[in-house]
């Protein structure tokens, strides 16, 4: 009778990280719709049924820079749907500023004064080195889950890929550059309901 061990290796180190954030998408939705695809990601994922922070109206967007950093949204400049220029890094120190209004730029600088070493992107090149890009159908879900600190940003601006140093094989391929009307279609045709 012949015994082989079996040989145990130490766990692999991460090579790509993926954080998938959805609006109006419900866990339950996975099981219900059948979304394969989306059981398959969360049978080899984390996953936190009972992570919730609802001490804030409900605005999406305040998400985006909580997922990122880990802080809570009373640590972050954020107050309902605007965000308050703290220190005056975009006008006057104590203005806030509505969120829908505000430009990359804006919102990069009014992050700034988040330590550097508390965003997901920077901790992910410090650590295991690399590229980290935020990819978002929306340019401010981008901006916010990358930060001020990812390699780049990628979203769509009339149907073509846009944002911070996106990678040429993105930008120079067709396959990324989808057909569609500025209005998303939405004057097409009749309504759907009469």
């Amino acid at each position: 009778m012949s015994v082989s061990a079996v040989q145990r290796t130490a766990p692999r180190t991460p090579d790509h990280l993926l954080l998938m954030v959805f609006d109006q998408m419900r866990p339950d939705y996975i099981d219900r719709f059948g979304l394969e695809n989306f059981k398959r990601l969360r049978s080899a994922s984390r996953n936190y049924p009972d992570g919730y922070v609802g001490h804030l109206t409900s605005q999406t967007v305040v998400a985006r820079a909580v997922i990122p950093t880990g802080l809570r949204p009373g640590a972050l400049p954020w107050v309902d749907e605007s965000m308050v220029d703290l220190d005056g890094a975009i006008g006057r120190p104590g203005l806030p500023y509505r969120t829908g209004r505000l430009t990359r730029t804006q919102y990069w600088a009014l992050l700034k004064g988040i330590p550097r070493d508390q965003f997901l992107p920077a901790r992910i090149q410090d650590t295991l080195g690399g590229k980290v890009f935020a990819v978002g159908s929306k340019d401010l879900a981008a901006t916010l889950l990358g930060g001020p600190h990812a390699s780049g940003s990628v979203t769509m601006t009339n149907g073509a890929p846009d944002g911070v140093d996106v990678p040429d094989y993105i930008a120079s391929n067709p396959r990324f550059t989808v057909d569609c009307t500025p209005d998303y279609g939405t004057k097409l045709g009749t309504p759907l309901l009469a």
